[in-house]
């Protein structure tokens, strides 16, 4: 059995999918590398699906858990096909990309995210961006 049939198998069962986010959770220190692109695969085939599906859910879950714990392995690309869908853009990416400014808030600022997505033709990408680092800025100083 592969890896991606394991991440498959844990999303058809949501229950499942909570135990492994706890457990990753638990043993993150143990665990220095999760395969972040299997993840996001599996996000980009379930497309609009994500919302409002106990697969869309769990998946979700399982991202903003990754977000979370390995935030600070994601590389540009890599945030690029969470957040950007097209001409477009995926809630659930920005929702992610938001804790992974919360819990990574240096790796966030190091890959330089806002000069990848200023030139986004849809606006409110770039907006939920520079919101996220004013943010960050304004709760840095206090």
């Amino acid at each position: 059995m592969h890896v991606r049939d394991l991440v498959r198998f844990a999303l058809e069962t949501h229950d499942l999918v909570g135990a492994a986010n706890r457990l990753l959770s638990r043993y993150q220190k143990e665990i220095s590398y999760f395969p972040i692109d299997l993840v996001l695969d599996e996000v980009l085939s379930l497309g609009n699906r994500i919302w409002a599906t106990l697969e869309g859910n769990a998946l979700a879950e399982l991202l903003y858990m990754l977000a979370r714990s390995y935030g600070g392995q994601f590389s540009l690309e890599q945030i690029g096909k969470l957040v950007l869908r097209g001409d477009g853009y995926s809630r659930t990416g920005i929702n992610a990309l938001g804790i992974m400014y919360d819990e990574f808030p240096e790796r966030m600022k190091a890959l330089k995210l806002g000069e990848m997505f200023e030139r986004h033709d849809d606006w409110r990408v770039s907006y939920s961006v520079s919101c996220a680092r004013s943010i960050r800025v304004f709760l840095s100083w206090r």
